[in-house]
C-alpha cells in the first residue's frame, strides 16, 4: 500500500492542493496524520482512499436516445 502527500494527490487527481485538504476535511477522501506541522496539519492519502474517491465520484453519463424527427427532416446541428 503506498501513501501520497497532499501534492501528489493533487497531481494525480489534476486537483489543487488545497481541494484536497477541503475533501479531507470534509470527510470525502480518507488520510491519516503525520505529526502536527507548525503553520497546518500534514496528511498522507493511500492508494486505495484516492481509489475509492474516484469510483465515488465518477459519473457515467450515457447518450440519449435520437428524437424521432418529423417530416424526415435532417436533425438540427448546434456548433458550441
Amino acid at each position: 500500500m503506498k501513501s501520497y502527500s497532499t501534492t501528489e494527490a493533487a497531481e494525480i487527481l489534476g486537483c489543487s492542493d488545497e481541494m484536497i485538504r477541503q475533501e479531507i476535511k470534509a470527510g470525502r477522501l480518507a488520510a491519516y496524520t503525520i505529526g502536527s506541522g507548525k503553520q497546518r496539519k500534514r496528511y498522507r492519502i493511500t492508494d486505495t482512499a484516492i481509489e475509492d474517491y474516484i469510483s465515488a465520484n465518477t459519473v457515467v453519463i450515457e447518450p440519449r436516445g435520437r428524437r424521432k424527427q418529423r417530416n424526415n427532416t435532417p436533425p438540427k446541428r448546434r456548433w458550441v
